[in-house]
């Protein structure tokens, strides 16, 4: 038999192929096949984090691999944020409760075993920032008033005492009055109602160390047998300079007790939170806008007048 060149390279060919083929086919054989899709659980319920005084909570969902396989890339988590604000009524019912209703007879009965309340020195701080503007500032003075008059204990000399700060800029933090101006009702909404829009930034923590080195002391009326409460009113965060926690944590330790009100989404919740006494939900209260502080001045005088 007579083989040619292009014979002889075409039987090398073949047999080295037909090698090749055999020994891919035995490898192949010889992996491991995913020949299954990847298989997953149903998800979870939801479930959600603390709700936070803006009424916006962090969801979450989980599932997990039931059997690994082929396209197993699956999501096995999932996170929502879902929020569903107070409503003015709600934040209304909730400072007649944990504020106004704290100073009534009966309630000083059950946290001191006082029948009469002791007498208070009720200091408002109130932000006069940028952020506020003017017409929103009348809606922030009209709420003040609106607690003035609502205040279960008679305004008077040896009964509940009221002094005022208002504050923005650094230069811009006042006393606007202090305990010894009023003594009746309408006297003091009347000099709440007097305190002048001075826009500027958001001096917070320099307002709650007037209120301490200044306001709270006998010079400017404040008795030492009084029971000392600061009700702050913001729509922001701080953004001057200080300690705040510092200057918070003064005002508690000398025996005030502390209460926020924050209007707005602008407001730091944390901030707030580290300003106020404890319990905080009882303590901290939220507006989402300026409209709804207003729905909730309304909403005090038809529940509580």
């Amino acid at each position: 038999m007579k083989f040619t060149i292009t014979s002889v390279t075409c039987i090398i060919f073949v047999l080295i192929y037909s090698n090749c083929s055999v020994r891919a086919k035995t490898s192949a054989r010889n992996r491991p096949r995913l020949s299954k899709r990847c298989r997953v659980s149903e998800w979870s319920t939801w479930s959600s984090s603390s709700r936070s005084i803006t009424g916006c909570s962090t969801m979450t969902r989980t599932r997990e691999i039931l059997r690994r396989g082929r396209e197993c890339s699956y999501d096995l988590q999932q996170s929502e944020k879902k929020c569903v604000r107070p409503s003015a009524f709600e934040t209304a019912n909730a400072i007649g409760e944990n504020f106004l209703g704290k100073f009534t007879p009966s309630a000083w009965l059950g946290r001191l075993g006082n029948v009469a309340p002791p007498p208070a020195d009720l200091l408002f701080v109130i932000d006069k920032s940028s952020s506020v503007g003017l017409n929103h500032f009348t809606t922030l003075i009209g709420h003040i008033q609106e607690l003035i008059n609502l205040f279960p204990v008679p305004m008077a000399t040896d009964h509940t005492r009221v002094a005022a700060i208002s504050f923005s800029s650094h230069d811009k933090v006042d006393l606007e009055f202090d305990f010894t101006a009023c003594n009746t009702r309408e006297t003091c909404s009347a000099l709440v109602g007097h305190i002048n829009f001075d826009a500027g930034l958001t001096y917070t923590t320099k307002a709650l160390i007037k209120a301490r080195e200044e306001a709270f002391t006998a010079d400017h009326g404040s008795r030492s047998n009084a029971h000392k409460v600061l009700f702050l009113v913001t729509d922001g965060r701080s953004n001057g300079h200080g300690d705040i926690l510092g200057a918070a944590n003064a005002l508690k330790d000398a025996g005030t007790e502390i209460y926020a009100l924050g209007v707005t989404e602008n407001i730091n919740e944390d901030e707030l939170k580290s300003i106020v006494s404890e319990p905080i939900p009882e303590h901290l209260f939220y507006y989402s806008s300026f409209k709804s502080l207003g729905r909730g001045a309304r909403f005090l005088h038809a529940m509580f007048s």
